[in-house]
C-alpha cells in the first residue's frame, strides 16, 4: 500500500510517521513498520514529545501515548490541532476549529494537556467582522459583540466597548466624521470623540449593519433599507425613495460625486442627490448579493456573494464579472490602495495589479477573509475564526506605475482623476529625463500632509495612485506639488467623503 506521510518524529529509538490512515512507527530505521497505532484515526498534523509522552494532533483533537508503548488516548476534542511545540514553559498548541467547536488561537498547557490557557493577545481565534484604521489605532469589531483596539499594529488588542454588534456578511460597521467615530450597536450606535478612549450610546431604534459618511450626512443601512442623520446620529430619517425588493442595506461607497448602495439580495443602487433618491444599477451583475465596493481610477468594483468581483467602467450603469485567477467567488471585502486591489474571500486574500483584470492569491492560509483595511504601511486581514493577520505593503509592488516613453519633451503633471474623489485617485505626470522627483501633498494652510514620492525616477510617464485611507485624509481641499530640478507645479484636488 502507498500512504501519504504528513510529518514524522524520532523518539525512544523509534521513528513515528503520520499518514492519512493514522500513526505508524518503525523500530529499525524504516525497514519495517507497525501500525496504525490504535486510538488515533486519520491524518496527523503535528507531533511533540513532553517527558515520556508522545503527543499527536489532528483536525479532531489532541491525543497522547507513553513512549514505552501502548495505544493513543484522547486528551481533548475541544479544538483541532494544527501545530505542537514543547519548550520550558510547557506544551503549546496552535488550534483550528472542528465541526462542533471554534478555533481557540494558541493554547498553553503546563500539565501535559490536562488544562489549557489561551496564549493570545486579545483576538486570536476570533471572527472579525470589521477592521478600521483611525489615527494611531486599528479598531476591530468582533463577532458577535465587542469593539477592540490596538496601538501596536495588532500585536495586542484591548476591549474598547462591549456594546458593538456584528452579524455574518457585514463589514462596514464603523465610520468616521470630522474626528468622531461611529460604531454599530444593538438598537443604536456607540460614538467617541476622543479616538476611542470613551464611548457614549445613541439609541437609534434600529440596529445598523452598515455605516457611512457622505458630505455632512451619516448614512446607516439596516434590514429596512437606508436611514440618514444630519445631526451625528441623534435623529434619523428613512431614505428609501427608489429602492425595491429585499431592503437589506449592506454597504455604501462614493466616487466622483455619486453615492453607491449595495443591497444583500437586490443588487446595486446609486444616488446623485446625496441619498434623497435611488436608481437601480444592477445590469449585468453576476450576483445581486452585494458585500463591498472599491474604486481604482474610473473603474468601479463590487464584491458579491457567489458572483465574485464585478467591474463597471460607466459608474455602475453596466457590470461584468472579472474573476480570472480568483479561487473563490464568495467575496467579503474589497479595498484598493496604490494602484492595487485586494480581495478578501472564502479562500483568503487575492491581489490584482492590473485593475482587477486578473487575480493572484497572496495569503498562504485557506481561512475565510472577512474584512480588509490598509494603513500607510500595512494591510490587515480580519478572518473567520482566526483573528487578525498583518502583512507589510512594502512586500507588494510600488504605488508608482512607470510607462517608458521616448517622445516626452518637458516636465508636466495632469489633473488628478477622479476629482473630487473617495477613496482613491490617480495622479499622472511626465519627466523628460532621469531625475530626482518629489511629489508632496499640502492642506489649505500650506502645511505638508504627506510626501508621496521622493526618489530618483527614470524618464517617461508615471501614474501614482493616492488612497485617502493610507494618509487618513478628511474631506476638504488639498494641493499636490511635483518638483524636479528647477521644475515645480501645483494642482488642487478635493476629497469628498
Amino acid at each position: 500500500a502507498v500512504f501519504n506521510t504528513y510529518n514524522s518524529i524520532l523518539a525512544n529509538n523509534k521513528l513515528y510517521v503520520g499518514t492519512q490512515n493514522g500513526v505508524y512507527y518503525s523500530p529499525d530505521n524504516g525497514a519495517t513498520w507497525v501500525g496504525p497505532i490504535s486510538g488515533f484515526s486519520y491524518s496527523s498534523n503535528a507531533f511533540a514529545i513532553s517527558g515520556t509522552t508522545l503527543f499527536a494532533g489532528n483536525s479532531s483533537g489532541l491525543y497522547s501515548m507513553p513512549l514505552s508503548g501502548g495505544n493513543f488516548t484522547t486528551v481533548t476534542t475541544q479544538f483541532g490541532v494544527l501545530s505542537l511545540l514543547v519548550d520550558p514553559t510547557g506544551l503549546w498548541a496552535g488550534t483550528q476549529g472542528t465541526f462542533s467547536s471554534y478555533a481557540k488561537g494558541t493554547l498553553l498547557s503546563t500539565d501535559n494537556g490536562l488544562s489549557w490557557s489561551q496564549a493570545n493577545s486579545g483576538l486570536a481565534g476570533s471572527t472579525i467582522q470589521t477592521l478600521f484604521p483611525f489615527g494611531d489605532k486599528i479598531f476591530a469589531v468582533k463577532n458577535p459583540t465587542g469593539l477592540y483596539s490596538s496601538t501596536d499594529k495588532g500585536t495586542t488588542w484591548v476591549l474598547s466597548d462591549d456594546r458593538a454588534s456584528s452579524y455574518d456578511a457585514l463589514v462596514q460597521l464603523v465610520a468616521e466624521k470630522n474626528g468622531k467615530l461611529f460604531v454599530a450597536a444593538n438598537n443604536g450606535i456607540i460614538t467617541s470623540s476622543d479616538t476611542g478612549k470613551t464611548w457614549s450610546f445613541l439609541a437609534a431604534g434600529f440596529t445598523p449593519q452598515a455605516l457611512f459618511v457622505y458630505g455632512s450626512k451619516l448614512f446607516a443601512g439596516e434590514q429596512g433599507g437606508v436611514r440618514i442623520s444630519t445631526d451625528d446620529g441623534v435623529s434619523w430619517a428613512q431614505a428609501n425613495n427608489g429602492l425595491t425588493g429585499y431592503l437589506s442595506a449592506n454597504c455604501f461607497a462614493s466616487n466622483n460625486g455619486k453615492l453607491f448602495l449595495g443591497l444583500y439580495g437586490d443588487g446595486v443602487y446609486t444616488s446623485i442627490d446625496s441619498g434623497t433618491t435611488w436608481t437601480e444599477a444592477s445590469t449585468g451583475l453576476s450576483s445581486r448579493r452585494i458585500r463591498s465596493f472599491a474604486f481604482i481610477g474610473n473603474l468601479t468594483l463590487v464584491g458579491t456573494d457567489g458572483g465574485g468581483v464585478n467591474k463597471s467602467t460607466d459608474a455602475g450603469l453596466t457590470w461584468t464579472a472579472s474573476n480570472a485567477g480568483l479561487s473563490s467567488e464568495n467575496v467579503w471585502s474589497l479595498i484598493s490602495t496604490g494602484g492595487k486591489v485586494f480581495v478578501g474571500s472564502n479562500d483568503g486574500v487575492h491581489i490584482s495589479y492590473d485593475s482587477a483584470a486578473t487575480w493572484q492569491k497572496t495569503s498562504p492560509w485557506p481561512m475565510i477573509s472577512n474584512t480588509l483595511c490598509v494603513t500607510a504601511t500595512d494591510i490587515y486581514d480580519g478572518t473567520y475564526y482566526a483573528g487578525v493577520w498583518r502583512k507589510s505593503l512594502s512586500e507588494f509592488v510600488t504605488d508608482v506605475t512607470e510607462n517608458s516613453q521616448n517622445s516626452i519633451e518637458s516636465f508636466s503633471i495632469e489633473q488628478n482623476y477622479p476629482n473630487p474623489f473617495n477613496p482613491s485617485t490617480e495622479i499622472k505626470f511626465a519627466i523628460p529625463l532621469d531625475s530626482h522627483v518629489k511629489l508632496e501633498l499640502f492642506n489649505t494652510l500650506g502645511e505638508k500632509v504627506a510626501t508621496l514620492i521622493n526618489k530618483e525616477m527614470s524618464a517617461g510617464t508615471h501614474n501614482y495612485q493616492l488612497s485617502i485611507v493610507n494618509y487618513q485624509l478628511p474631506s476638504g481641499i488639498y494641493f499636490y506639488k511635483l518638483q524636479s530640478g528647477n521644475y515645480a507645479e501645483t494642482k488642487k484636488m478635493i476629497v469628498m467623503k
